[in-house]
């Protein structure tokens, strides 16, 4: 059975499905043989995406779209294993995987992977970077990324970290001594929310502000936010 798959938004996605085995994506095919109509298929109008999954301790990446030439499911993948992935996020370039495994109860784990979306689709890993903030089997973990600068908090800790995934350089942070409540993105800036307090960073990573909340103070991102 083809498992039911979440797409990817540019800021935090919490991974807490779990299921089957993967399933094999369809073959791309001919794009007339989809009703596509000839002007949408062209080299000027190819357009890939990537859905995530996760299964047990792995993540699984199918990547589908169309071509000048064909449309359909073009490879899938793995991200992991991982001893508990909690969290995901990224922008179809580069996408962030947050693990709370037991076996580091002192640290998570922030897995960062190259992405390849095309008609010959790739995931490679490019760095671990370790954070302290305690493993969790219970926290919720929040994650988001822009460009190259990924944020991470979770519900059990007063700290997050702000991370450079091109240098694998982490800078913690602590608005107000509460615990992470919502990080969340739009095209401009990153806010991280912690109980009576909040930061918004620009998406170069430079604070821009910070200051109180009577709830979770969020940027308006493509997935929106919940309140």
């Amino acid at each position: 059975m083809r498992p039911i798959l979440h797409a990817l938004a540019p800021f935090a996605l919490a991974c807490a499905a779990t299921g089957a085995a993967a399933a094999v994506p369809v073959a791309p095919s001919p794009a007339a043989t989809v009703g596509l109509p000839a002007a949408t298929v062209s080299a000027s109008t190819s357009f890939f995406y990537s859905t995530y999954q996760r299964y047990g301790a792995n993540i699984l990446w199918i990547t589908c779209g169309h071509d000048a030439t064909s449309s359909g499911c073009y490879g899938s993948g793995d991200l992991g294993p991982f001893g508990r992935p909690c969290a995901l996020a990224g922008d179809g370039r580069n996408v962030v995987v947050a693990d709370a495994s037991p076996a580091n109860p002192q640290q998570t784990l922030l897995s960062f992977y190259k992405r390849t979306e095309s008609a010959r689709p790739a995931a490679t890993l490019a760095r671990t970077v370790a954070v302290a903030i305690p493993a969790s089997a219970t926290a919720t973990c929040h994650l988001a990324v822009r460009g190259n600068l990924a944020w991470f908090g979770t519900s059990a800790s007063p700290t997050f970290y702000k991370v450079d995934l091109t240098t694998g350089t982490a800078t913690a942070g602590s608005t107000c001594g509460g615990n992470t409540s919502a990080v969340t993105g739009s095209d401009k800036v990153v806010v991280v929310s912690q109980t009576d307090c909040f930061s918004a960073f620009a998406l170069s990573g430079a604070l821009q502000e910070d200051g109180g909340q009577v709830s979770d103070t969020d940027a308006a991102g493509i997935g929106g936010a919940s309140f």
